[in-house]
């Protein structure tokens, strides 16, 4: 194999218009990075979630830097327990995510996360910051914002996890 090949290691195609959570457990520790890359739209507008490890309780601090066209970019920081890999994604725009988690089978360090999304028509962003957890990630959690009951993955919207060996 390559040194720095994405190799698929799962990836889950959204059918119909009722899927709000996508689990992906048991993620292979054989590589050096892990990459999630998320491609679709929503049913209605909003943020889409991402959890490690189902880890609700350790921090995951972030600097958000995006444009919308505007004069000014925005930058926010941000600490939760979830990253947001697309801030309001939308019904009409397709979207592109890619999330890298270099070194995520390491057991002694906090895992850094960088993410780099955008839509077609006027949103690019560029998110870093740290999953603040020495465990080794094995599962990946995509999800909308559990209080929005309406808001779903639209149909055909594409979720993958890809390892890299040797990056």
């Amino acid at each position: 194999m390559a040194t720095g090949t994405y190799v698929p290691i799962v990836s889950n195609v959204i059918s119909g218009n009722t899927t709000q959570l996508v689990d992906f457990q048991n993620i292979p520790q054989t590589y050096t990075d892990l990459v999630v890359i998320l491609s679709g739209t929503m049913a209605t507008s909003w943020d889409i979630w991402l959890r490690v490890n189902n880890d609700s309780t350790s921090k995951c601090p972030q600097q958000w830097a995006f444009g919308d066209g505007g004069a000014q970019p925005y930058v926010y920081n941000v600490v939760d327990t979830v990253f947001y890999p697309v801030l309001n994604a939308h019904t009409t725009e397709p979207y592109l995510s890619t999330q890298h988690f270099p070194n995520y089978a390491n057991t002694t360090t906090y895992k850094p996360y960088l993410n780099y999304s955008g839509n077609a028509q006027y949103q690019f962003g560029i998110t870093n910051g740290a999953w603040n957890n020495t465990n080794a990630i094995n599962r990946i959690k995509i999800f909308i914002d559990p209080a929005q009951t309406t808001t779903y993955f639209a149909n055909g919207t594409t979720i993958g996890i890809y390892g890299i060996k040797g990056s």
